[in-house]
């Protein structure tokens, strides 16, 4: 599994551009995980914002990367993995953190003290 890392160098889209697709096919870091025939890795953005997870789901494939955005005006935010993929995150308003995935399974993500706040990524 990888590690996560944090504000990564590549170009994040503003909210406007996320409003238009969940999935980022942007030119993005090589993971060097092998992916379906004929696909290329992407990114995708979960937005933490009005107290919740958008999308509360995720169908990826190994190798796509999976980019969370602290939207929550004045909160700072404690991400976590059920799974322990990474120690837990603390998002301020506006920051972000990405983890690639290079493993098959489902995952459970969820902020601390706000249950309404979870999403599951499933990873083909």
């Amino acid at each position: 599994m990888s590690t996560p890392k944090e504000k990564g160098t590549s170009r994040i889209p503003d909210e406007s551009e996320m409003k238009k697709t969940e999935v980022w096919t942007g030119k993005g870091e090589r993971t060097g995980a092998v992916q379906p025939s004929g696909t290329s890795p992407m990114s995708h953005f979960v937005r933490l914002k009005n107290y919740l997870m958008i999308p509360s789901s995720l169908k990826i494939n190994i190798g796509d990367t999976v980019i969370w955005r602290n939207y929550q005006e004045s909160s700072v935010l404690t991400l976590t993995s059920r799974e322990r993929l990474f120690e837990d995150q603390r998002l301020a308003c506006g920051s972000n953190m990405k983890y690639t995935f290079n493993e098959p399974g489902s995952y459970n993500f969820s902020v601390k003290g706000y249950p309404q706040m979870q999403t599951t990524i499933t990873v083909k």
